[in-house]
C-alpha cells in the first residue's frame, strides 16, 4: 500500500504525491476532465475493483510541501466498481458532454505485490470497456464491450507461460478506438465507435449502476 500513489510532476520533473498509502491510489492511467481526475484500481486480488473521482478543487488539499499525503491528502470519491483491474482510460470531449472511458484487464496468474494473506487472483476472465458521462458525475457506467480472455496452453500446463487480455484505448478522428488483445474474439482488431454515438447512451437501457455491474 505504501508504494501506491497518484501525484503530479513539477516543471523540474519532480514527482509529488497528491494521495498515497492505499489501494485506492493504485492506478495505471488516469483520465483528466474539466472537473476531476478519474481512475480505476489496478488490483487483481481485491473482491471488487473500485473506480474513483478526485475533484480538481481537492488536489491542492494535499497540504504544504513536505506534508505526508497519507495524513494531509485529499479524499477521492468512489464512483463505481467493476470486477477486474482497470488499466487504460481516455476522455472524450468531442461530444455534447465529457465522457470517460476505461478498460479492464483479464490478468492471468497471481499478483506478486499482493499481501501474503491475499495471494490470489479474483479478477474476472472478461475484459470490459466502460463509459460514464459528466452529467452523472461519472457515477453511471455503461458497458460498451465485453471480451473473454482466450484460453492458452499455459492455463493447462504450468510450465508454459500465459498472458492476460486487455483492451487498448485511443481517441482519433472523432471516434473511440478499441483494440482487444489476447481475447477469444476480435483479438487484434481495431474497433471504431463514433463519438456521436455517446450522446445517445443516456437513452439506452443498458446502464450498469456502479453497485450492480455483473461479475
Amino acid at each position: 500500500d505504501g508504494q501506491c500513489a497518484v501525484g503530479r510532476f513539477d516543471d523540474d520533473g519532480a514527482f509529488t504525491p497528491v494521495g498515497r498509502g492505499g489501494q485506492e491510489w493504485r492506478a495505471v492511467e488516469p483520465a483528466f476532465t474539466e472537473s476531476a481526475v478519474l481512475w480505476g484500481v489496478d488490483s487483481a486480488y481485491v473482491d471488487g475493483v473500485d473506480l474513483f473521482r478526485l475533484p480538481r478543487e481537492r488536489i491542492d488539499a494535499a497540504g504544504p510541501d513536505g506534508a505526508d499525503p497519507e495524513e494531509a491528502g485529499p479524499t477521492a470519491d468512489r464512483v463505481g466498481v467493476t470486477d477486474a483491474p482497470v488499466f487504460y482510460a481516455k476522455t472524450l470531449t468531442d461530444t455534447d458532454e465529457e465522457w470517460v472511458v476505461v478498460s479492464t484487464a483479464a490478468e492471468a496468474g497471481i499478483d506478486s505485490t499482493a499481501p501474503s494473506s491475499m495471494r490470489r487472483n479474483t479478477a474476472s476472465r472478461t475484459v470490459r470497456v466502460l463509459a460514464a458521462a459528466a452529467a452523472s458525475g461519472f457515477e453511471e457506467w455503461y458497458e460498451l464491450f465485453a471480451f473473454d480472455r482466450r484460453r492458452t496452453l499455459g492455463e493447462v500446463h504450468s510450465a508454459l507461460p500465459t498472458a492476460g487480455a486487455y483492451a487498448f484505448l485511443s481517441v482519433a478522428d472523432d471516434a473511440l478506438l478499441v483494440n482487444p488483445y489476447n481475447t477469444a474474439r476480435r483479438h487484434g482488431e481495431i474497433l471504431s465507435v463514433p463519438t456521436e454515438r455517446f450522446d445517445a447512451l443516456p437513452q439506452r437501457r443498458e446502464v450498469h449502476r456502479p453497485t450492480t455491474l455483473a461479475r
